[in-house]
C-alpha cells in the first residue's frame, strides 16, 4: 500500500493524479472535505474525468499528521509513504503553528514510520531549507549557514528536514526532495500559487528575487522515479531554471493577456508597509504580515544546481515557459 500525507496540497494532489496509474492500493490523507474536494477538482481539470475518477477511488482518510495514534493506526501495513503534509507561512502570527506542523508533525511521521518498519519513505522538503548563498549555486552538499537571518518557514522547513535525517540515521529508508518554487496548476490562494494569482490580477508590481523554480507534475515524477531507484538517506534539489520573479511574472502575463508588473517594490518601500503594520498590529487594527527576514528573502539572489538529480535519474525538467503557458489556461478560467 502507498500512503501520501498531505494529499490535498499541490504537490499531493498531482501526486495523487500520477499515483492513479498504479497497481498498488493508495491512501490519501486529507484535513477537510472542502480541500478534499478542490483536489478531485483540480485534477478532473488538468488530468481529465477519468484520472479524477480513478483518484476519488483511492482510499481517503480524514486525519491529522500531530495526532499519534491515529496516525499510527493508519500507516499500518503501508510500504511507499510519501510525506507532503506541512504548512507555508511567514505570518509573524502563524509561527507556534508553522513550526508545530512542519516540525512535530514530520517527528510524528518518521517516529511511526520506524516503528512500524515502513520499508520506503519519501520526505518532501524545500529548497528553503537549505538557507542563502551569494555568488554561488547552492547543491546538495551545501552547509546551511545559520547565522543569517532566515524566514520562519525557512526555519520550519530547516527543522522538519533535520527529523528526516535523524530517522535516517535511526534506521529508515528515507529520500528527500527539496524542491524550488513549485508552479502548477491549482491552490492560487497558498504558497507559490499566490504569485500566480497576483499576475492574473493584473499587479504592477514584482520583487527584485531570483530563485529556483520547476514544474509540479517534475516534482512528482522525480519522487516516484527515486522511490523505484532505491536510492536513501539522500536528498535532491528538484530545480528547472533559476530565473528572475521579474521574468516569470511577465512571462506569465503574456500568456494570460495581461499588462506585465512594471513597478519594482524596492527594499526601502517594503520597511515603509512593515513600520506601518507594526503600528496597525500594535493597535489590533491589522495582524502584521510582513518580517524584516520576509523583507531580505523578498531580494534575494539564490541559484540552485540540479546536477543530482540529473545525472541520477537522467531526468529532464519542463522548461517553466512551457509550464506557465500551460498553467496560465488553468488559471484563466478560475473564479
Amino acid at each position: 500500500m502507498i500512503a501520501v500525507t498531505g494529499s490535498t496540497g499541490l504537490v499531493g494532489t498531482h501526486l495523487l493524479a500520477h499515483l492513479a496509474a498504479s497497481t498498488e492500493q493508495v491512501k490519501a490523507f486529507y484535513r477537510t472535505q472542502g480541500k478534499r474536494e478542490e483536489a478531485l477538482k483540480v485534477i478532473r481539470d488538468v488530468y481529465g474525468d477519468r484520472t479524477e475518477a480513478s483518484v476519488a477511488q483511492m482510499l481517503w482518510v480524514q486525519q491529522d499528521i500531530l495526532d499519534v495514534q491515529a496516525l499510527s493506526t493508519q500507516l499500518k501495513d503501508v510500504d511507499q509513504l510519501y510525506h507532503c503534509a506541512g504548512k507555508i507561512s511567514n505570518r509573524p502570527a502563524e509561527i507556534k503553528i508553522t513550526r508545530k506542523v512542519n516540525i512535530e508533525g514530520t517527528a510524528n511521521v518518521m517516529n511511526i514510520a520506524l516503528k512500524l518498519g515502513i520499508p520506503k519513505v519519501c520526505h518532501v522538503s524545500s529548497v528553503a531549507a537549505l538557507g542563502h548563498a551569494q555568488n554561488e549555486k547552492l547543491n546538495e552538499g551545501s552547509v546551511r549557514d545559520n547565522n543569517k537571518s532566515v524566514s520562519n518557514y525557512s526555519i520550519a522547513k530547516y527543522g522538519a528536514e533535520m527529523e528526516a535525517w535523524r530517522a535516517a540515521q535511526e534506521g529508515l529508508n528515507v529520500v528527500i526532495v527539496n524542491p524550488g518554487i513549485i508552479i502548477g496548476e491549482g491552490f492560487y490562494d497558498t504558497g507559490s500559487g499566490k504569485l500566480l494569482g497576483m499576475v492574473r490580477s493584473g499587479t504592477n508590481f514584482y520583487v527584485d528575487k531570483v530563485g529556483g523554480f520547476v514544474d509540479v507534475k517534475d516534482v512528482a515524477r522525480s519522487m516516484m522515479e527515486l522511490m523505484e531507484q532505491e536510492t536513501f538517506n539522500s536528498r535532491y534539489i528538484l530545480v528547472a531554471e533559476n530565473l528572475s520573479f521579474k521574468k516569470v511574472m511577465h512571462q506569465l502575463a503574456g500568456h494570460l493577456g495581461q499588462r506585465p508588473p512594471k513597478i519594482k517594490l524596492r527594499k526601502s518601500l517594503l520597511y515603509v508597509f512593515w513600520f506601518l503594520e507594526l503600528i496597525l498590529a500594535l493597535f489590533k487594527i491589522k495582524k502584521r504580515l510582513l518580517t524584516r527576514q520576509m523583507i531580505n528573502e523578498l531580494h534575494s539572489k539564490t541559484y540552485y544546481d540540479n546536477t543530482k538529480i540529473r545525472e541520477s535519474l537522467h531526468f529532464k525538467f519542463t522548461p517553466i515557459q512551457e509550464t506557465l503557458k500551460r498553467v496560465a489556461k488553468h488559471l484563466a478560467f478560475q473564479a
